[in-house]
């Protein structure tokens, strides 16, 4: 990317995101890495091949936010169990992770050793896959009994179940964790996984792996995100903001929704009004997205990220802004995020067309809403914008539709 948000921001941002997976579950992912991390430190892997496993560790619970009804499970069984959110993970790795040639360490993350040693992976990645399995089984129990030393662990586990040659390796691993505490953990890995050398695509990538994850959570937002991302990348380019603003708009818009991780789900599939309630739960993603960012990102990206739903009037949220409080970028945002709930199907509406969102924006602005000028713009390139739309939320759907006929084939090969 570039100096406004430096690769460490960008781990950080995705290991505070991953701890809203469920609340059982914070600093799972962490502890389960750092200690992959201790492990892989004994022993010849190249180290480039070494950071990779470590991010592909750090996302191996991400099915989850596509099937979270299974946390209570993972929590019930320990050994030999299929899970859908470890299928559905790898599945998504493969085809939207920078490293998907470590896919198949989530797709195993919960099998037997037989199973793992008739799976098609070098034998290198059966060993880390066992090593993950062991890891992430110990840190479950810990979880279910918190006063458990973590070397402990592992006499309480079904050892006969694992590989006697990855206890001897994890066991020091366990040990040495048992030492530090959570910000020792979280600082330690931002440290070792931001001296990957990188490219801009493969961080965007690794920040894209997230947010579409989130998005997939709910049939009705799956699109949200790649199609508001484009409709602001369009409205910056036409209202010819120079280079810096163009990417603080396309990153406050990546990042716009990303607390809606912490957003249950019947919430985001209501088919009609929510009530005072839910509607006051729905509204805290912009608060969680802020405590998210806050930090991580320049003041620049956060504010823009978090003022999509601010109106000129004063009468949007959180805070009830007004014309003069908000910048052209962030009226950019603002814009692009109506424009793209109007072109897609939500839960209780169905997708409206160009000439009816024109019409819904045009009201908009007679209302003082929304910003004049980024509105006349969009009028005057409808045609392009959508096109570009339309062509980002079909190229989204067929990489969503790839991914559940894959799932679906998987899940039929098992039963």
């Amino acid at each position: 990317m570039n100096e406004l948000l430096a690769f460490s921001n960008l781990a950080d941002i995705i290991i505070r995101s991953l701890n809203y997976i469920d609340s059982r579950l914070t600093g799972h992912n962490s502890r389960v890495t750092y200690k992959m991390m201790l492990l892989l430190d004994n022993v010849s892997f190249p180290e480039p091949e070494i950071y990779k496993i470590l991010w592909t560790v750090l996302f191996h619970d991400i099915g989850l936010l596509r099937f979270s009804g299974e946390t209570d499970e993972i929590f019930e069984k320990e050994n030999s169990t299929s899970f859908s959110h470890a299928i559905y993970g790898a599945l998504f790795m493969e085809h939207v992770s920078p490293f998907p040639e470590y896919a198949e360490l989530i797709r195993y993350h919960h099998s037997s050793v037989p199973e793992i040693d008739s799976a098609d992976m070098s034998p290198q990645l059966k060993w880390v896959t066992k090593c993950l399995r062991l890891l992430d089984e110990a840190d479950l129990y810990c979880i279910r009994h918190p006063d458990m030393p973590g070397a402990e662990v592992l006499s309480h586990l079904d050892t006969a179940a694992y590989d006697s040659e990855i206890i001897k390796v994890v066991l020091p691993a366990l040990k040495k964790a048992e030492r530090t505490d959570s910000l020792y953990i979280h600082q330690t890995l931002l440290e070792h996984l931001s001296q990957i050398k990188t490219t801009p695509a493969i961080q965007e990538a690794l920040l894209w792996t997230l947010i579409r994850m989130i998005n997939l959570r709910s049939p009705y937002t799956s699109l949200h995100c790649a199609v508001m991302v484009k409709i602001s990348d369009s409205l910056a380019s036409f209202c010819n903001l120079g280079d810096a603003e163009c990417f603080a708009v396309h990153m406050g818009a990546l990042l716009h929704d990303i607390g809606k991780i912490a957003i249950p789900s019947y919430i985001l599939d209501s088919p009609g009004t929510l009530s005072p309630e839910d509607w006051s739960i729905m509204k805290s993603h912009v608060a969680i997205t802020e405590a998210l960012l806050k930090g991580c990102v320049s003041d620049k990206i956060l504010q823009i990220a978090i003022r999509h739903h601010e109106r000129l009037d004063g009468t949007g949220y959180p805070r009830g802004l007004s014309k003069a409080q908000l910048t052209f970028p962030q009226r950019i945002v603002a814009v692009a995020d109506i424009t793209s709930a109007l072109f897609e199907k939500r839960s209780y509406k169905e997708a409206f067309s160009l000439e009816q969102s024109l019409q819904i924006l045009k009201n908009l602005c007679k209302e003082r809403k929304i910003c004049p000028y980024v509105a006349d713009i969009f009028f005057r390139h409808a045609e392009d914008i959508y096109s570009a739309a339309l062509h980002t939320s079909e190229a989204t759907r067929a990489l969503y539709h790839t991914l559940t006929e894959q799932y679906n084939s998987c899940i039929s090969q098992e039963e």
